[in-house]
């Protein structure tokens, strides 16, 4: 199954969807908090080291407001401890691979990212090592590209299709009109969704 989503047009050929802010502010609050990890990481006993790295994280976070932007690195930075944070406290293994190739760091609207990551985070099935949820994410030129995959969720009717995403193609509209498009296919084994960001 594939769809994609860049904008919704009406039958008379005008934009459909006029998104307001406070819409646009649920995909980015559902991004700074993160209730499954905060609840991992409260119902276990925790190394001091961990227990600073994810007070340290949630404290970058929090600072963040929806109209900032930062560099594409810095997103990058946020991510990486978003993942290693969840494969220390997983109760069932966690694993991941994230590659990534900056040539222009162009600044992005903060935590951008974040919902293409979460969503296979929490629907996809990623604890066996020789299948991780994989990410990679390019800035080249005026493009910056993000593929997520993951072992599809045959309990989900659609891993497009959820609040995480639903909310997230909002935010998308209100941030970025004209300028992303968004892909995503699965297969009986995988699920994949494809991100481009045209800077400028």
């Amino acid at each position: 199954m594939t769809s994609f989503f860049s904008k919704w047009i009406s039958k008379d050929g005008d934009d459909k969807i006029v998104v307001s802010r406070d819409e646009a502010q649920l995909s980015f609050l559902q991004m700074r908090w993160d209730n499954q990890l905060a609840k991992s990481f409260f119902d276990t006993d925790v190394s001091a080291e961990l227990n600073t790295q994810f007070l340290d994280y949630q404290r970058q976070l929090t600072a963040l407001e929806m109209d900032d932007s930062h560099p594409v690195c810095a997103e990058i930075s946020l991510l990486s401890t978003y993942l290693d944070l969840y494969s220390k406290l997983a109760d069932n293994g966690f694993y991941y691979t994230l590659d990534t190739k900056v040539e222009i760091d162009h600044p992005i609207p903060a935590l951008l990212l974040f919902p293409l990551v979460k969503n296979a985070v929490q629907h996809g099935y990623n604890s066996m090592a020789e299948r991780p949820l994989r990410i990679k994410i390019t800035s080249l030129g005026n493009r910056i590209s993000v593929e997520v995959s993951n072992r599809v969720n045959h309990h989900l009717a659609s891993q497009a299709d959820t609040e995480v995403m639903d909310q997230y193609k909002k935010r998308l509209q209100y941030r970025c009109g004209d300028s992303f498009n968004l892909f995503s296919n699965s297969n009986s084994a995988t699920f994949k969704v494809n991100f481009q960001l045209t800077i400028g």
